[in-house]
Parts: structure tokens; C-alpha cells; sequence
């Protein structure tokens, strides 16, 4: 019976290529970009003067 080891590393090299991004993710790197300051700005520890607060 032929066994595999959990931890050995195959031969060979491998490399790492990272793939050019799609239009769709590029616009939503940009929107994202876009809308940082408000999301922050948002953000549970950012509140300040609100009802309930002291």
C-alpha cells in the first residue's frame, strides 16, 4: 500500500503568478477607495454626540 506523507514537499519548483485584475475588480477597488472616509467616519468607535452618549 502506497502512503503520503502529510508533510513531505513534492519535487519541482513552483511559482507564485499573480493574475492581472478583472474591470469588475478594479471599479470596486475604486469605489471602495472612494468610500473610505465614510465608512470610518461611521465606524462604532467614531460616534460622537450621539443620543445616549455622555
Amino acid at each position: 500500500m502506497f502512503k503520503l506523507s502529510l508533510y513531505s514537499v513534492p519535487e519541482g519548483q513552483s511559482k507564485y503568478v499573480e493574475e492581472a485584475r478583472s474591470q469588475l475588480e478594479e471599479s470596486i477597488s475604486q469605489l471602495r477607495h472612494y468610500c473610505e472616509p465614510y465608512t470610518t467616519w461611521c465606524q462604532p468607535g467614531n460616534v460622537k454626540n450621539s443620543p445616549g452618549t455622555k
